[in-house]
């Protein structure tokens, strides 16, 4: 298995780290943060086969804002 993600614009983006993939670190771009974070979607990593998906984490600066109805 690669680190490298998968989907729209994600290729140029650096891989995540084990700590972000585990949702133990922030997964927004070169964030340190470790405490504090809530669910920020799923992020795919390439196999041989089919993605596989991680559930990921953020910190307040870096998770998804909210869809305005």
């Amino acid at each position: 298995m690669t680190t490298d993600q998968v989907g729209a614009g994600s290729e140029t983006a650096a891989p995540p780290t084990d700590d972000q993939l585990h949702g133990k670190a922030c997964i927004g771009a070169d964030c340190t943060v470790t405490a504090g974070l809530t669910p920020a979607g799923h992020v795919y990593t390439k196999t041989s086969g089919a993605p596989l998906g991680w559930a990921v984490k953020a910190c307040p600066t870096h998770a998804p804002k909210e869809s305005i109805r």
